[in-house]
């Protein structure tokens, strides 16, 4: 529903070039995310945030 709104939006603004990349950017984003948790150890992933964070500057 999102990627729909998205092009619909894009389309009304004149660009459908943009619509198709702003959707399939989306869609992709998604399905790495998807891929990512599904083959990685929730713990892997914690721990991947929790060095992250840590590497911020505060």
């Amino acid at each position: 529903m999102l990627v729909a709104i998205l092009g619909a939006f894009q389309l009304l603004l004149g660009q459908p070039g943009m619509a198709a990349v702003v959707a399939g950017n989306v869609v992709l984003a998604v399905y790495a995310a998807r891929l990512i948790t599904l083959t990685t150890p929730a713990s892997e992933l914690v721990d991947a945030v929790v060095r992250a964070a840590a590497r911020i500057p505060s």
